[in-house]
């Protein structure tokens, strides 16, 4: 998965929960 060099895992997740259900997703190891 891309994302920012200054973005961690978690940080991902988080904006993915703001716009789905958070239910759906949730850290799986590394990104």
């Amino acid at each position: 998965m891309w994302k920012p060099i200054d973005w961690t895992s978690f940080d991902v997740v988080k904006k993915i929960r703001s716009h789905i259900k958070p239910d759906k997703v949730g850290h799986a190891g590394t990104l």
